[in-house]
C-alpha cells in the first residue's frame, strides 16, 4: 500500500450541500457520462473542479441539457481545493478507463467523504459497495443517478459511509 499525506483537517460534522468531481477533463474520466446521469436528478447542486481538453465540451453538454445544478469551477488546488472538497456531501469518480489507484479517493476518504465510483480499475476494491460509498456500472449514467439520488437523500448512510471512509484512509494509508 502506498503511504498518503492525511492534510492536517479533521473533516467536518455538517453534511455538505453538493456533490463533488474534481479531477482532469478529459474523455476517459467519464464526465460526460456525470453529466448525463445529473439529467436525472437536476434539482442536486453539483460542483466540477478541473481543467482539460473537454472543458468547453462539458459546459455545452450541462448547457444544451438546461442543467443550471452544475458549476464549473476551474482548476483547484492544495487549500482552495481543500475548502471545497471538504464542504461536499459526497465525491463521484466516473473513470471509464481502468485506473489502478485513484489518488483522488484517498483525498475524498481523507476528508470523510463517500465515493460514489465506477466499476473501472481499482475503484471498486477502494470504494467497497455498501461500506465507503457505492459502485456503479460504467458508463450507465441512470444507475449512476440512482445512486446520487440515493446518498443525497440518506444523510444516515453518508454518515456511516464518511466514518468510514476516513477510517479505511488513516488505517491504511496514513503516512
Amino acid at each position: 500500500l502506498n503511504p498518503f499525506k492525511i492534510p492536517d483537517l479533521a473533516p467536518r460534522t455538517e453534511i455538505g450541500g453538493f456533490g463533488l468531481y474534481f479531477g482532469r477533463l478529459i474523455d476517459e474520466k467519464g464526465v460526460d457520462i456525470l453529466i448525463a446521469a445529473l439529467k436525472n436528478t437536476p434539482s442536486y447542486p453539483f460542483k466540477i473542479v478541473g481543467d482539460g481538453p473537454d472543458l468547453d465540451h462539458l459546459k455545452n453538454l450541462a448547457k444544451v441539457n438546461g442543467l443550471d445544478n452544475i458549476e464549473f469551477v476551474g482548476p483547484l488546488w492544495g487549500d482552495a481545493l481543500n475548502e471545497l472538497l471538504y464542504s461536499a456531501r459526497f465525491v463521484v469518480v466516473p473513470s471509464i478507463w481502468h485506473e489502478n489507484f485513484p489518488y483522488v479517493i484517498l483525498q475524498a476518504f481523507a476528508a470523510g467523504k463517500p465515493v460514489i465510483g465506477s466499476n473501472r480499475g481499482g475503484i471498486p476494491e477502494m470504494v467497497s459497495h455498501g461500506e465507503r460509498g457505492f459502485i456503479y456500472e460504467a458508463q450507465e449514467p441512470i444507475e449512476l443517478g440512482k445512486a446520487i439520488e440515493t446518498l443525497w437523500e440518506a444523510e444516515d448512510l453518508i454518515k456511516t459511509y464518511s466514518s468510514n471512509a476516513r477510517k479505511y484512509v488513516v488505517e491504511n494509508f496514513n503516512d
